[in-house]
């Protein structure tokens, strides 16, 4: 069977059009600011029957918020898990039929926003993953470890911020938890807590700001902090909260506003 267990896919009408959109889509973003589009995986599929011979093709793609894509080993593990959840053909379908779907190859695109390239991830078959980071001009560079660091963020922040009613008419969009353990969590803050030490945090803001006020923005808005306070808020644990807050203070002052939010929420 075609299908993927538990993930809703699409069928290219043309065969490549979601990647060839997915590279028109960098030229406009390259000029805005913001989180980026959701993390594309796309996938070649191909039927082989028994016999040996092979159709044409086929493109199917899915969206994806809030897995793992901190490195190329992490999207390594998505594909393998993807490729888990290919269906194979029931007992009674195989009484009729003996063609088999293979996946024989896929990309997984993440934008980074802040060096707003778009990592792409080359799954391999029968195993392994080549990875480059796609500029505009459609010029591949290395993966740095900043970039893959830049990923893990943004990924956290558009699975955190992206309004799940605004995105529930995507019916082809698999979302997953960010922080799905406790340990999934202490990564994320222990990330958010670098980046603020080492001061690409806040200056790295200004690429995925958008001031929708027309100039009246408070001047206090952090991004990063808002959705780490967001993301403490919804499980109403402000004593983690307080304690994450107070040690970004000791190297961003702009923590206070957080941190004295934390304090009232207690």
């Amino acid at each position: 069977m075609d299908t993927l267990k538990g993930i809703t896919e699409a069928v290219e009408a043309e065969f490549g059009e979601a990647i060839i959109t997915r590279d028109e889509s960098l030229v406009p973003l390259c000029d805005m600011s913001g989180l980026g589009p959701p993390d594309l995986c796309w996938l070649q599929k191909r039927v082989k029957s028994a016999w040996g011979s092979q159709k044409e093709p086929k493109g199917y793609y899915h969206y994806v918020t809030g897995t793992d894509v901190s490195s190329s080993a992490a999207l390594s593990a998505y594909f393998a898990e993807v490729m888990s959840s290919q269906e194979s053909i029931s007992f009674l379908q195989g009484l009729w039929t003996s063609n088999e779907t293979q996946i024989d190859r896929g990309f997984y695109c993440t934008y980074d926003p802040f060096s707003r390239l778009d990592i792409r991830c080359e799954l391999c078959v029968p195993g392994g993953v080549v990875c480059g980071a796609l500029d505009p001009e459609g010029t591949v560079h290395d993966v740095t470890r900043l970039m893959w660091r830049n990923c893990q963020l943004a990924g956290f922040l558009r699975a955190e911020l992206y309004d799940a009613e605004l995105t529930s008419h995507c019916q082809n969009l698999s979302r997953y938890d960010p922080l799905a353990t406790a340990g999934d969590e202490t990564r994320m803050l222990e990330l958010i807590l670098e980046m603020y030490a080492d001061k690409t945090l806040p200056a790295g803001q200004d690429a995925i700001l958008q001031d929708q006020a027309c100039g009246c923005t408070a001047e206090h808005m952090d991004i990063v902090l808002f959705t780490v306070q967001h993301h403490f808020g919804r499980r109403q644990r402000w004593e983690a909260a307080l304690r994450f807050f107070t040690q970004v203070l000791e190297v961003h002052p702009g923590a206070a506003v957080y941190l004295s939010a934390a304090q009232r929420d207690l």
